[in-house]
Parts: C-alpha cells; sequence; structure tokens
C-alpha cells in the first residue's frame, strides 16, 4: 500500500519536475482555472507591474466590505498577505488592489498553468498537449473562428471564437486544433469536432489522462443519504486513504465525508449516529471532525487548504478502544483523536470492527489502496437510487469495458457517462427493473427523450442469492452485453448508437433494494450468500426460530438492525429471550413469536422516506433437506426415515443384523460421509440408484426404501430419467415448440445424474412418414461439443466444453421447425447452436422427438410441469423413469395412484418399483390380444404372479383411461372408473416410479394429463394480438418493434403454425412528449370495458369511490401537466364538508342521501385539452323511506341518471325493475331517449321500490344507476287535498284519514253556522234594538 502511495508520488513529482519546455507548473506562479480560486502562490504584482496592497490594510484604497476573511485560500486576509487572490470569483482570476493611488485594482494577469503529457485536475484547463482527437476518435477543429452553429441540447448554438487567455499557451493560434478548455468545463478539455453524416459542428471531449492515475481511483458526488458502500477486510484497525479535488474551483469550501459501519444501510450521517452502527468523519478546507458517532460534542479542528485539486493529499485513520485518530500521513500529531460511542450499540458490540465505508463529496477523487490488495476483491454495496460513486471504464486494445458480478433482488442499474461531473449524455442499464424487463436506454441531452435502445423480459437475469457475472463492452458506436452461461460468456444486448463512443465513467446503483457488485474482479468466498443450510434456511413459512443471518425482506429491504430504537421508534429488547437485540444484528426474526413470520424493519426512500415492519421470504433449505447430484451422493443430511414412513436401519451390519444376508462390500469412499460407521441409519446412495438416496429399513417385510431427498432446484413430479437412448421411444413434438422468439420452443434442462458417469443428451426429430431423422448430440465428445447430424450425414457441430452440470442444472430452449433447429440458454435470447438446411423445400416436417442418453449413463430431464407429453412407444426398454407423481403441481412424498391414458395394440408394460435398481419391483402386463391384464410380483429377475383379469378391449385405436391405485395392503385398476383387478396382498406394496414399454406392437400414452387430439382435423393456429411496442423513443416518434404469438388458437399437431412473423418493426411512440401514450391509453379504455364499478348503499351511510393509483402514477410520470376532475351526473363535484371530501386520488361520500345517485365520472384532461373518461362508477342510494308519497291518477317522472353513460359506451340497454320484476325491458337503445319516464296516471300497483339498471351485455357489464322508493295511495278527493294542499295540509294533514276530515268538516261547518245564528241573534237582539230605540226617540 505504501509502495503504491509512492509510486503516485514520484509520478506527480516527474510531470511536474520533469516536464517537457514551454511546460508551466509551478502552482506558485501559475493558476489551475480561468477563476484561479486555489491559487496560493506568492505574485505581488499586477498586470502592469504595480505592487500589491495589503488585504489587511485600507491604505491606499479601502478593502470592499464583502471580502471576507473565508474567501481567501490562505484563511484570511492577513494571511493573504499582498499576494494576488480572487475573492469576489472575477472571472478574469486573480487580482489585487495596488499601491498607486490612481489604480484602485488591477488584474494580475495570471497564466494559466501548462501540462503537456496529462491533466492535473479534472476539467483539465492546463492541459497544453497535442492530443486532437475527440473520444469518438474524430478530428478536433481549429480554435481560431466563431462558430455559427453548434449542435448542443437538442438545438444550435452558436460559440464565439475564445479569448487567448483562457488557453494555456495564451494565444488561441497556438491552440491549433488540440484539446482545450477554454469555458472552463467541468467535464474535462474538449474541442469540436465535425458529424461526417450529418455536417454538423459539435462539442465532444477528450480521453485525457490524469497525471496521477492510481488504480483504485474513485469518484463521488454529494447526498444526505449514504446509499453507496464498500466492504474491506473487518481486521484492519487502520488504513491510508487519499483525496483530491476534482476541479480547482470548488477548494474554498471543499469538504468530503468518510462513513465507517458495521452494516451498509441508507442512513445520513445523523441516522447512522442514531442507530449505533458506525461513524462520520468531515474532512475540509475549513474544518474536519469526527461530526457523527463521537461521543463527546464534535470538535471542528481547522484544515485549511488540506484539500487540493492538484494532488492527493493522504490521510491515516486508526481507531482502537473505542477511540479513533485521524490526521495527515507521514505527521505525528493527529488533526484530531476522538471517542466514538460504544455503549449499548453495535459498534460496542462488534468490539472496534468495521466492516464498510461510505465517501461522499461534491466532486471529490478518492484513493483507497484496498483494490490493490491480490488476496481480496472489493465488494460493493448499493442500497439506493442515487448513483453516487464512479469508477473509469477499463481501456482495453478494442474499446472499453466493465467486467462485474451481481447479486439483486431486482432493479440493479448501471450508469455509463462520458464524465462523472456530467449528466449528459448518458446510457443507463437496469436489470431485472419494473415488470422483470431489462432495459438498455440513452439519453443525449437534458430534456431530451430517454429513448429505449434495448428491452428484454428476463425474470432470472439476477438473483440475490447467487453472483451472476457479466460484461458490458464499448466499441466505437457500439455496446455488447454479456452474461456468463455455464458454457462461457454469452452476447445477452447487441446495439448500436452514436452515444456509445463517448462513454468513460460508470456508476451502480438499486432502487429501494440491496445489490452487490464487484468490478473486475472474482467476489471473495466470504460474500457468497451462505448456502440453504440451516440455520440459514427455513423449514417452514413462518419459521418462528429462525436464527439465521439473513437481514433483507422480501422485497429486497435492507433490515434496520433491532436496537436502533431511535430510528424504529420502539425498544424490541424486553422481546429477545435467547439473544439480546444486539446479537440479534440486524437479521430477520419474530420476537413476539406469533407464529406470523420472520420480519425486521426497514427504510425504505421509494415513493417516501419511511420506516416500516416488512415480512422477510426466507429461502428454503437445501442440502440437508435435499440433493445436488440426481443419484444424491452429496447429501449429508440426517433424514432416517424412508418415503413410506419407515426407520432406516444402520449402514453397518452385525452378524445378527436383519440385512446381513444383503452385506456388500461398500466401499466407505461412496458415502458421502465418506464412511459407513458415519453414514449411520441416515439416507444415503452408495449404490448410486438413479432413484437417489435409499436406505435399508427396520421392516423385515421392506428391505430397501427410497427416501424422500428431493433435489435442490427442481421437482421431481417434472424429472424423467433416462439411462439409455431408443430411436422407438417418440414423444409427439408440441406446437408451441416449433415457434419462434423468446417465448418459442421446447423448455428443459439437463443435468449429469450421476456425477461418477458423464454423458451428453442424444435428441432424434423424425416425420411423420418417412425414414429421414435429425439427430442433435448435446455434450457429445466427453461432454465438449454440440453436434447435429441429418441422415447420419455431420452437417453442424460447435464446441461447448462442460455444457451440461453435474451437479447443476443447465437449462436450455430447443425450437425445432422444418429445416431448422435452434437451440439456446434459457434466459438469454440468442441461440447458442443453431442449424438451417441449404434447401428448406426438400426438408421435413418434424412430428415426434425421442431422447436418451449417448452412452447409456443416467441423465435427469426436466421439462415444463405444464406441458403433458404424449408419447408413443413399440420398444421393450424400460430405462426411462418417471415418477408416479408425474407433471403434479404439488410435492408430496408418496402417491398413492397414477392415471394412464392409452391406445394401442399387442402387449404393453408398465413396470413399478419404489428403489430404480432394487429386485423387487412389479409388472403390469397389458395384452390386448389375450384381452387380460395381468400384475406380478419380480424377485431377483422371477416373475411371480399376482393376479389376473379379462377385460376387453384392454387396448384399441381409441383412448383408454386406466387409473392405478395401491397402498401398502391393496393394488387395484380401474378403467374408465370401472374396477377391473382387485389384488390384496400381506407385503407391503411401495411404488414411487413407474416405465412404460410393449413386449410387443405399439402404444400411444400419457400419464396424468388429456393427451394430444390425434383423431381432429388439422388446426391452424392463429395470431395472439399484438404486444406493446418496444419503441427507440419513449415520446415524439421513434422506430421500434411488436410482437404477437401463435396461441389464438394454438395450432394442433397436424394444424399449420401462423403464417407471417411474429415481430413486426415500424414507427412508434409518435405522439406528443408530456401527452400520455397510446399504450396507457388503451390500459384506459381496457379498464373501461372489463372493470365493472355499481355501489347500492342505504341512505346515510359512506362509501369510498376508489381511483386506479397505480394507471394515476404512470399517467403523472407520462404527462405531468394533465389533471382529473371528478363529475356527478356531468356537474363538477366540489368539496362539501362531512359529504364530499377527497382522500388522495378518491372520494369519500359521508351521510348519502337520494341526491348523490348517479353515474361518477372521472374526467382526465390532457395537454392538448383533450378529454378522457378514466373511470365510470354508479351509486344508487336506498332511502329509509318513500322517496316520494303521490296518488294514483297524478303523473309522475322517474329520473334514471343514466344518460352520461352513453357517452361512455354504446350499445346500451335500460331496465327498470318494479320490487325485483322487470317492469319495462328499453333492449339495447338510446339512453337519452330512456333515461326519463313519465307516469302520465299512476295507479296503487305502481308502489314499491324501483330500481333502474343499465348493461352493456357485449362487455358483462352493469350498472345500478338509481333506485326510488314511491309510494302511489288511491285517487284523490275532496278530502285528500285537503290533507295533501300546500295551503290547507297545516289545517288538516294531521287528520290523516278522510272521514276524520269529514267530521272536522262537519264541525267547522256546524261551528260556522251556529256562529253566524249566534251572530245574527246577538246583531238583531243588540243593534236593531238599539236603532230603534233611537228611531222612537
Amino acid at each position: 500500500m505504501i509502495a503504491h502511495v509512492l509510486q503516485v508520488l514520484i509520478y506527480i513529482t516527474f510531470v511536474v519536475n520533469e516536464a517537457p519546455p514551454g511546460n508551466l507548473t509551478d502552482f506558485d506562479k501559475c493558476k489551475l482555472s480561468h477563476l484561479g480560486l486555489e491559487y496560493h502562490g506568492t505574485v505581488s504584482k499586477s498586470e502592469s507591474g504595480v505592487r500589491c496592497q495589503s488585504w489587511s490594510s485600507d491604505q491606499p484604497h479601502k478593502i470592499r466590505e464583502n471580502i471576507k476573511d473565508i474567501t481567501f485560500t490562505d484563511g484570511s486576509k492577513k494571511n493573504a498577505k499582498n499576494y494576488c487572490r480572487n475573492p469576489t470569483k472575477d472571472p478574469s482570476g486573480p487580482w489585487c488592489y495596488t499601491m498607486n493611488h490612481d489604480l484602485q485594482f488591477e488584474s494580475c494577469a495570471l497564466s494559466l498553468c501548462s501540462v503537456s503529457l496529462c491533466k492535473v485536475t479534472g476539467p483539465g484547463m492546463e492541459f497544453a498537449g497535442s492530443h486532437n482527437r475527440g473520444s469518438s476518435d474524430r478530428k478536433c477543429l481549429k480554435w481560431n473562428k466563431d462558430r455559427n452553429r453548434v449542435k448542443q441540447d437538442g438545438g444550435y448554438v452558436k460559440i464565439s471564437k475564445f479569448d487567448k487567455q483562457y488557453f494555456p499557451e495564451n494565444h488561441v493560434g497556438d491552440a491549433k486544433k488540440h484539446c482545450r478548455n477554454p469555458n472552463g468545463d467541468i467535464g474535462g478539455p474538449w474541442c469540436f469536432v465535425e458529424n461526417e453524416d450529418t455536417g454538423d459542428i459539435e462539442k465532444e471531449y477528450c480521453d485525457i489522462p490524469f497525471c496521477d492515475d492510481p488504480d483504485c481511483l474513485v469518484f463521488t458526488k454529494n447526498f444526505n443519504r449514504y446509499m453507496h458502500y464498500t466492504d474491506f477486510n473487518g481486521s484492519l484497525s487502520n488504513f491510508t486513504f487519499g483525496i483530491k479535488l476534482w476541479d480547482s474551483d470548488s477548494y474554498l469550501d471543499a469538504s468530503a465525508r468518510l462513513v465507517l459501519s458495521v452494516m451498509p444501510l441508507p442512513l445520513t450521517g445523523k441516522e447512522i449516529d442514531d442507530v449505533g452502527v458506525g461513524l462520520e468523519i468531515l474532512i475540509g478546507n475549513n474544518f474536519t471532525a469526527l461530526r457523527y458517532g463521537n461521543k463527546d460534542k464534535p470538535e471542528y479542528e481547522p484544515t485549511r487548504g488540506v484539500l487540493k485539486s492538484s494532488e492527493f493529499t493522504m490521510f491515516h485513520i486508526s481507531w482502537h478502544a473505542g477511540f479513533i485518530t485521524f490526521g495527515l500521513e507521514g505527521q505525528i500529531k493527529p488533526i484530531f483523536l476522538a471517542e466514538y460511542k460504544t455503549k449499548n450499540n453495535l459498534l460496542g458490540f462488534k468490539k472496534n470492527v468495521f466492516l464498510y465505508y461510505a465517501a461522499q463529496g461534491t466532486n471529490i477523487l478518492w484513493y483507497f489502496p484496498f483494490c490493490k490488495d491480490d488476496f481480496e476483491c472489493d465488494v460493493q454495496t448499493t442500497t439506493g437510487v442515487e448513483f453516487q460513486q464512479f469508477w473509469p471504464l477499463r481501456e482495453k486494445s478494442l474499446g472499453r469495458d466493465m467486467h462485474f458480478h451481481v447479486r439483486a433482488y431486482h432493479s440493479a442499474g448501471i450508469l455509463f457517462t462520458p464524465s462523472p461531473t456530467i449528466d449528459y449524455p448518458y446510457v443507463k442499464i437496469v436489470l431485472l427493473g419494473h415488470n422483470n424487463y431489462t432495459k438498455v436506454t440513452a439519453k443525449e441531452h437534458v430534456g431530451g427523450p430517454e429513448i429505449v435502445i434495448k428491452e428484454l423480459q428476463l425474470p432470472t437475469i439476477v438473483n440475490y442469492w447467487e453472483w451472476r457475472e457479466f460484461s458490458v463492452t464499448f466499441f466505437a458506436n457500439s455496446m455488447y452485453i454479456y452474461v456468463k452461461k455455464p458454457a462461457g460468456m454469452q452476447t445477452l444486448v447487441t446495439a448500436t448508437s452514436e452515444v456509445f463512443r463517448s462513454m468513460r465513467w460508470f456508476s451502480v446503483n438499486s432502487e429501494n433494494t440491496v445489490a452487490q457488485w464487484s468490478f473486475f474482479c472474482i467476489p471473495p468466498l466470504y460474500s457468497n450468500p451462505p448456502p440453504a443450510l440451516l440455520p440459514e434456511c427455513a423449514l417452514n413459512k413462518e419459521e418462528p426460530n429462525y436464527k439465521g443471518t439473513q437481514d433483507i425482506t422480501s422485497e429486497g429491504l435492507p433490515c434496520l438492525p433491532w436496537s436502533g430504537q431511535k430510528l424504529i421508534g420502539e425498544d424490541l429488547d424486553h422481546l429477545f429471550s435467547n439473544e439480546s437485540s444486539l446479537e440479534a444484528w440486524n437479521y430477520c426474526r419474530d420476537p413476539y413469536g406469533n407464529n406470523e413470520g420472520t420480519y425486521c424493519y426497514t427504510i425504505s426512500l421509494i415513493p417516501e422516506t419511511k420506516i416500516e415492519k416488512n415480512f422477510c421470504n426466507l429461502r428454503k433449505c437445501k442440502s440437508e433437506q435435499c440433493r445436488m447430484a440426481g443419484t444424491g451422493n452429496d447429501y449429508i443430511g440426517s433424514l432416517t426415515v424412508t418415503r413410506s414412513n419407515r426407520t432406516c436401519d444402520s449402514w453397518i451390519f452385525s452378524n445378527i443384523s436383519l440385512h446381513a444376508r444383503y452385506k456388500q462390500l461398500w466401499n466407505n469412499s461412496l458415502f458421502a460421509d465418506l464412511s459407513a460407521e458415519a453414514a449411520n441409519t441416515f439416507c444415503r446412495n452408495p449404490s448410486r440408484d438413479i432413484s437417489g438416496c435409499w436406505c435399508f429399513t427396520s421392516d423385515p417385510q421392506v428391505v430397501e426404501d427410497s427416501c424422500n431427498v428431493r433435489d435442490c432446484d427442481k421437482p421431481e413430479e417434472c424429472i424423467i430419467i433416462v439411462s439409455a437412448f431408443t430411436a422407438d421411444r417418440k414423444m409427439y413434438i408440441l406446437p408451441q415448440w416449433k415457434e419462434t422468439g423468446v417465448h418459442g420452443g421446447l423448455r428443459f434442462a439437463i443435468k449429469e445424474w450421476n456425477p461418477d458417469l458423464l454423458d451428453g443428451l442424444n435428441i432424434l426429430l423424425t416425420p411423420q412418414f418417412g425414414l429421414d431423422v435429425i439427430k442433435i448430440q448435446i455434450g457429445a465428445n466427453n461432454n465438449e461439443k454440440i453436434v447435429l447430424y441429418y441422415n447420419d450425414e455431420l452437417v453442424e457441430t460447435k464446441t461447448f466444453p462442460h455444457i451440461i452440470s453435474a451437479g447443476k442444472w443447465t437449462e436450455l430452449w430447443l425450437q425445432i421447425r422444418k429445416g431448422e433447429v435452434v437451440l439456446g440458454f434459457e434466459g438469454v435470447p440468442t441461440a447458442i447452436f443453431e442449424w438451417k438446411s441449404n434447401d428448406p423445400d426438400k426438408s421435413f416436417e418434424p412430428m415426434f422427438l425421442s431422447y436418451g442418453s449417448i452412452l447409456g449413463h443416467p441423465l435427469g430431464l426436466f421439462f415444463k410441469c405444464s406441458e403433458c407429453h404424449t408419447e408413443n412407444t413399440t420398444v421393450k426398454n424400460s430405462k426411462a423413469y418417471h415418477p408416479i407423481g408425474l407433471w403434479s403441481t404439488e410435492e408430496l412424498p408418496f402417491y398413492n395412484n397414477f392415471t394412464l391414458t392409452m391406445r394401442g395394440v399387442g402387449v404393453t408394460l408398465v413396470q413399478l418399483a419404489s428403489v430404480v435398481g432394487y429386485n423387487n419391483q412389479y409388472l403390469l402386463k397389458m395384452d390386448s390380444g389375450k384381452g387380460t391384464i395381468t400384475l406380478s410380483n419380480i424377485v431377483n429377475g422371477f416373475s411371480h404372479l399376482m393376479s389376473t383379469s379379462k377385460v376387453e378391449n384392454v387396448l384399441t385405436n381409441s383412448w383408454t383411461k386406466y387409473t392405478i391405485s395401491f397402498n401398502e395392503s391393496a393394488f387395484s385398476i380401474q378403467k374408465e372408473n370401472e374396477t377391473i383387478l382387485q389384488y390384496k396382498s400381506t407385503k407391503p406394496i411401495i411404488i414411487y416410479w413407474f416405465t412404460v414399454s410393449t413386449e410387443s406392437g405399439w402404444v400411444t400414452w400419457s400419464a396424468n394429463c388429456e393427451p394430444l387430439d390425434l383423431d381432429g382435423p388439422p388446426r391452424d393456429g392463429g395470431w395472439s394480438g399484438w404486444s406493446p411496442w418496444t419503441c427507440t423513443v419513449t415520446c415524439g416518434g421513434g422506430e421500434g418493434f411488436r410482437t404477437r404469438k401463435c396461441s389464438n388458437p394454438h395450432p394442433n399437431i397436424f394444424g399449420k403454425l401462423c403464417q407471417g412473423s411474429s415481430t413486426s418493426t415500424g414507427k412508434c411512440n409518435d405522439f406528443p412528449c408530456g401527452d400520455i401514450s397510446p399504450q396507457t391509453l388503451d390500459r384506459i379504455r381496457d379498464h373501461l370495458q372489463n372493470r365493472n364499478y355499481s355501489y347500492v348503499i342505504d341512505e346515510g351511510a359512506s362509501q369510498v369511490l376508489k381511483n386506479d393509483r397505480d394507471l394515476l402514477k404512470l399517467i403523472a410520470k407520462e404527462s405531468p401537466n394533465a389533471y382529473y376532475e371528478w363529475t356527478l351526473n356531468g356537474i363538477f363535484i366540489q368539496r362539501i364538508p362531512n359529504h364530499f371530501t377527497f382522500q388522495g386520488d378518491d372520494i369519500l361520500i359521508e351521510n348519502a342521501d337520494v341526491n348523490d345517485a348517479g353515474v361518477y365520472v372521472c374526467m382526465l384532461f390532457r395537454i392538448n385539452k383533450k378529454k378522457v373518461v378514466f373511470r365510470a362508477l354508479s351509486l344508487a342510494v336506498i332511502s329509509k323511506n318513500y322517496d316520494y308519497n303521490t296518488r294514483a291518477t297524478r303523473s309522475f317522472i322517474l329520473n334514471c341518471n343514466a344518460v352520461i353513460l352513453a357517452y361512455i359506451y354504446s350499445d346500451l340497454s335500460l331496465t327498470l325493475y318494479l320490487n325485483n320484476e322487470v317492469y319495462i325491458d328499453h333492449g339495447t337503445t338510446t339512453l337519452a331517449a330512456v333515461n326519463i319516464f313519465n307516469f302520465d296516471s299512476l295507479n296503487m300497483s305502481h308502489t314499491g321500490d324501483w330500481r333502474c339498471l343499465v348493461q352493456q351485455k357485449d362487455l358483462k357489464l352493469s350498472w345500478v344507476t338509481n333506485y326510488i322508493k314511491l309510494n302511489v295511495k288511491k285517487a284523490p278527493n275532496i278530502y285528500t287535498n285537503l290533507m295533501e294542499d300546500k295551503l290547507t295540509a297545516p289545517l288538516f294533514a294531521w287528520l290523516k284519514t278522510d272521514r276524520n276530515v269529514l267530521i272536522a268538516l262537519i264541525f267547522i261547518v256546524a261551528s260556522v253556522i251556529v256562529l253566524v245564528v249566534l251572530f245574527l241573534v246577538l246583531y238583531f237582539k243588540f243593534c236593531t234594538l238599539k236603532a230603534r230605540n233611537i228611531a222612537g226617540k
């Protein structure tokens, strides 16, 4: 490490002190940038030779008040003396106040430094070399002229000729056509180049190396949260590292931050302190301190000018017993010595051990020596979406490349840029991103479209529990992505784009998940995930007692430490009984023990930062519960019970042992334990029986029995074991095996079943009629080649060493067409082997596929469980073994029956066994000639008849279904659900495997599934609909492709494949950028046509009308300026407290009433002012009482509130229901014409519950748009009118009945009469009498 540091420093010294003539490398006399903010030399005269005034004096000129101490590289005005400085960031560079009373201030006219072999700083304004080509290798143009039309950011700009002071030569003409940086571009030296294809003048960066270019160079950006960590040797207690500023102009306030941690978590420095997992050191040109993790209040030590852009500053850090020392390399006195927190946290629990470091800082170059260690490869961990650290691509003889290993749950991203300091152009790769797509995109400039270069759906491209190896190469305008497969690196993506020419740096991220990476080296063994053995795995889903070290959730989020109560907000220590919260680390646990599953607390950053509880998806146990080798040679588990639940006997036989007579000369090396004694009574396979692990049992009636030790990766139910090859086992080729594209072909996997006996796979393709044959051998010549023969003539060969693995499945796809065979690895769209006939018209159409091993050794073949096989057999060979549970989607230790659907003639043999190589098996003989079915027991090669039965039409040319059932004491056979043979046994009957063969004649059969239709007419295939476009641009119009499948319908085996191409190319995404894409509009239409939302609620109830949030998020991403509004029956809805409120994108209706009934529509407003119906819902409200009370003979208007639906859907029907019976069915109609129903004269039969039902019968959609309770009373009369008229109701309504109103009327009339009579009496008695008296007088 020290030697490398010295090497770097020696190189810097050579460049500076031994530079070619004409170079200006004395940084005391020149500036490294146009502004010269970092200049700290001693020049003290202005451009005209006048002596400078002291910055701390106001004589002869007063210093401006805005010039402060902190604006000086020296730290203060006093320290700056009278040297030229630039505290005001003047564009002309360093200046000074002068001692001349007539000249207040003047520029010092400092020249740019001049270095010709390399660049000292990242921007390289000091580069004065003769390099004259851009990164695309195009020749640079002259600097001494104006450029009136330069392509920039998708448009054209004018760039005037630069002034001479912006060149290190101090002369434009002397710069000639060389790379320079006259505008101070932070990306680095550049030049003008001409695009030969378009004639455009473009700006292009140049490949200028750093003068000090250590192998372990890392560039960092500045973020609040640490999302990128690097592991280092946990046994270290000190190390040395270097820091250098990318650009000189960041000198004044430059700072960097270094975190040491025991966990790689996406936390801020303060959060790291809060949870006690690490500490943060701030290193700056103003102050340096242990900022977070400090036991005491941080002491900020002044470190003015410690970071430079001209060289690496080397620091040394060490820690011991809770104290940390930090200082400059080679200096005895440290910058600080501080005590960090170790009480009740993981730093104290780990006892002075750090496992990771993270670095940040705006435009900072770091040198960490760990990548120079020959014994170790750095492992990087990313936990967030930000690209925080950058590395240079490695230069090769042809282009540049990035070789890496990665393991991730999903969304492992790689960003490529010309310079780490600029954002555009870029190329981005996302492995296993959204919807399992691996996508390559590029963006050329700010505001431009992100172009999709390649998009592949590869759901297994990365895996968190397994390192995957990749390589990305840029050569000229081409990019190649390779993935490591068993046969070597295979091409995953090939693409061309002019943007590829300029890519020089890369960075990695992982969106809301954990990813681990290594660059240009093989990950160390310690970084491999632990094997799925106890305790690192789960035997059941919940596993409440899990004690493993998994620290990642089912979504890929990293777990927070259980002891981090400040962040979690809860003290969980008391929940751990067998371990403390510190011992639990951040591993998945179930501290409450409530059997809900193991979980941990996580911090999620998307879409917002939140801490929550998340469950872990524990891995299923392997090895101790499964086998890697097909025969189980590797199994070292402790299983001592067989599949039939019998106890295993010891492998060491005594003379009185039950199995002494079976004693063989077992070789101890045949046991995985390397000793029969160590094997104890465990299930093993010293005989290498192809059915897997077995044991002798303690049951005297069952000598040997298989154990339920399953394959670690594939279900037994879909594995067929073959140990020979014969052309007389012909499997019908399914139509989808002939299809092209990434989804077409036979999907299968191969494994060397016995690792000690290597073999290859023979595949024979034959026609329905004729003798032609194609033979493909995978793993021929001792597993070294793939070869193809046509009628015994070798026509194609390719070398692929070790293509078939012994302890691992080799997953492949095979496409079979007339005159064409294509073979490839699963997950890789490009073929590894391809043959096409020179004369396709003379080739045959393959009908049958036969398979077996080349040398007769056992091979395991795994097929898709969903693809049932139909086989024609004409051979007595029984070397193809099928599990009893063939094609079952359940994994059971024991099956009690299976079905065979058969047709044929002659004698068919069905052999049944528990252990394939065991000398006690059963044979079912089905003789169509004799009309008999015979069951025999084969022991040591001798046949013992058990039962026979006469059966009519045992086998015919028609399909016959046989169900074979058994248990330990009985055996039965049913033919088409009718029992035809039964046998009671005194000895246990145990069966796990079967084979089908013939003694004579032929048989066509399938097991546990429906056979193919071999009798119906040919059915040609039909195309499905087109998939969405995969386009070069996301908007604005581009080129792309789309695919379709031959699945509507699938052709049968006699039918033709779909004619035409499964891929279409053309213009795509030709809609304005910022608008909603056609694909999203199609999704909206699809949702409207396939999703029905209709609610009927009670009056006063509440109802949430939900919107499609996922689709709205997609729209917001595509078209940020689009918005939506809710309407009810065409009227915009306004918020009404406690009635209509908006909950995010949804509507909450509280205290619903009948006026809320109708059709609710979410209307989307696009940027082109067009409106789109986003969602339509109906709501009907059932009132507690009658909505309307009226009388017979009166008129009534019933409004169904349905008209709005007619603007969304066509062919709608409207039906009126009264008391759940159809009152009137308008059928398919125009809603506007029938939405309102007029009753001219009601009658009492109209009383009841009225319901409006609108239907779109083709789409099977229906809406209840209104619900009305109507009460029709008898016809009105004078009495009802009096009770119901608004004028008289106050007087008569309370009487309620006609009789009461009549009585009231009589009473009123009588009262009136009485009052009138009384009035008249009184009138005549008093008034007229008085009048008479007066008259008499």
